[in-house]
């Protein structure tokens, strides 16, 4: 359990990436990064425990403190949460960091899903985010965690991760 919290960590870690690089933007000058609002879900052994208790005990979504999404966090779950919500059967937001610079916008937002994800839910989210218009990059699945990348015309990126039998799930979105 603590491999996949890692990789989730990662996957977390990647989102902020596109993040930053859409809010530096691509051509190397340096910019000014004004966060919108940055928003952490709390990091305890309790909430470890019940973010990876799936069965025989309390469903993390009941337990998730929903919070409120602001500015291009805001943009980003409204796109995001009915496809969400479509798939699982339910999608709270525990947390989210958002920015803006020269270079664009960028945000990342953890969500709880209702339900423990599978291998099939994984072609169903491409192809919900496919009829938004978005491009399938690559993705795929992994040692139990999956990453899934699209674009949408130029210059916007959106990057969405997650483990196997986890009810977490990172969104990363960037546009410059």
């Amino acid at each position: 359990m603590r491999r996949n919290r890692k990789k989730l960590s990662i996957l977390f870690l990647l989102a902020l990436f596109v993040v930053g690089v859409a809010i530096s933007g691509c051509s190397g000058e340096k910019s000014e990064q004004t966060p919108v609002e940055t928003k952490k879900p709390e990091e305890s052994k309790e909430s470890e425990s019940q973010q990876t208790q799936t069965s025989g005990g309390e469903n993390p979504y009941d337990k998730a403190n929903e919070i409120s999404l602001s500015g291009d966090a805001k943009d980003v779950d409204s796109m995001m949460r009915p496809i969400l919500n479509n798939i699982f059967g339910g999608a709270k937001p525990t947390g989210f960091i958002s920015g803006s610079g020269q270079g664009g916008i960028g945000t990342s937002i953890v969500y709880v899903v209702k339900r423990p994800i599978k291998s099939e839910d994984i072609d169903a989210l491409r192809k919900a985010i496919e009829g938004k218009g978005y491009t399938s990059q690559y993705g795929g699945i992994e040692s139990g965690d999956f990453g899934l990348m699209f674009m949408k015309g130029q210059n916007e990126v959106m990057m969405i991760g997650g483990s196997l039998g986890e009810q977490e799930i990172t969104v990363g979105y960037g546009k410059s």
